[in-house]
């Protein structure tokens, strides 16, 4: 027998495990301890976002429950075009913003990591929202996701999903969010997205914010999670008007970087986690061999495969229907054929050749 057979056999059992364990991390309910509402702050942080600025500021003015938001506190981070003006601006609209102005910054927080440093320092909340310039956040966005909140969280996680989106893009969005809010539950969670999350100032900076973290031009809200998580719960928001959209535009050569930005960390998540992603790679490469020279009668190498698509089938089907995302359920196993090739391919090329956050070019 091939040694790929025995691998496959080996991995195949784990994989079944690992979806059950998914199905059981939906099934938990997520509660709030407390009962008093907890004082919000809205932030972002941008560098040359001229062109997006007025949208977000735009839904900012449209959210619901603002006599919660004490502040928005908005980051120009040593922008080159209008950003700085266009947070001035709103900032003589309404009397709760407050804009910093960054110049430069430390060399081992690249990125966002400076600006949303200053903003964990300078918030006088209990919780801050973060959202991206080209997000476009829920009317209900901060009174259903504040709800969550109580002294026991030090996150909550929600979905940024693309606006007009190809159906491919959705389930992309999708499945990641919906990953990482069944492990969430167990303290577990891989990663989120940094447009759409509220971080604990207590938390933020009983962990000591970013110090200890890989210094590289993203992650900002990945390597906090993983900080934070380990002594604090994190909840994810599963409502729709929780969801954030995004409605970027990316050019082929930004696309890349963007997705060796975001895949690229795969490399950098912690050990058990890496060593379960590196193991996936394996897994996906040994399918192929095994139908090409399967070693065991391949009626039983296709049954296990087929219990494996099942069961992963079934946890994504129960995180949709949580999140009340149905259209997707149907052509998820078409899509499952193609994204881990996307993937594979984004991981080792954006830890291979490097990335870059606008004008920050180096990895490390």
């Amino acid at each position: 027998m091939p040694l790929w057979t025995w691998l496959f056999l080996i991995l195949t059992p784990f994989y079944l495990g690992f979806a059950l364990w998914v199905i059981g991390g939906f099934l938990k309910k997520t509660q709030r301890i407390q009962t008093a509402f907890p004082s919000l702050s809205v932030a972002v942080v941008a560098r040359d976002e001229e062109a997006q600025l007025p949208h977000l500021f735009e839904a900012f003015k449209k959210l619901k429950g603002r006599s919660l938001i004490s502040r928005f506190l908005l980051v120009d981070d040593n922008s080159q075009d209008k950003t700085g003006k266009l947070m001035d601006d709103f900032c003589r609209e309404e009397e709760k913003a407050m804009v910093i102005h960054l110049t430069d910054k430390p060399s081992h927080l690249p990125g966002k990591k400076w600006g949303i440093t200053q903003i964990m320092e300078t918030a006088q909340t209990d919780f801050v929202f973060f959202t991206d310039a080209d997000c476009r956040p829920h009317p209900e966005w901060i009174l259903r996701g504040g709800r969550l909140l109580d002294g026991e969280t030090g996150m909550a996680i929600g979905m940024v999903l693309p606006e007009n989106a190809s159906l491919f893009q959705s389930l992309e969005s999708l499945s990641g969010s919906l990953f990482a809010f069944s492990l969430a539950s167990r303290r577990q969670a891989p990663y989120c997205s940094g447009g759409n999350m509220a971080v604990s100032v207590a938390a933020f900076k009983e962990v000591g914010g970013y110090a200890g973290t890989p210094v590289i031009a993203s992650g900002d809200d990945m390597f906090l999670l993983q900080k934070i998580q380990k002594y604090y719960m994190i909840k994810p928001m599963y409502e729709k008007e929780t969801v954030v959209l995004t409605r970027r535009w990316y050019a082929p050569g930004e696309y890349a970087e963007k997705n060796k930005r975001k895949y690229g960390k795969n490399l950098y998540l912690k050990l058990w986690q890496k060593t379960a992603f590196l193991t996936a790679v394996v897994y996906f490469l040994l399918i192929p061999c095994v139908l090409w020279r399967p070693g065991i009668p391949l009626g039983y190498a296709a049954m296990l495969l087929g219990l494996k698509a099942g069961a992963e089938m079934t946890a994504f089907a129960a995180g949709a229907l949580k999140a009340g995302r149905k259209r997707e359920i149907f052509f998820f196993p078409f899509f499952a054929l193609l994204y881990p090739v996307k993937i594979i391919v984004f991981s080792f090329w954006g830890v291979w050749k490097g990335y870059r956050w606008k004008s920050e070019r180096s990895i490390r």
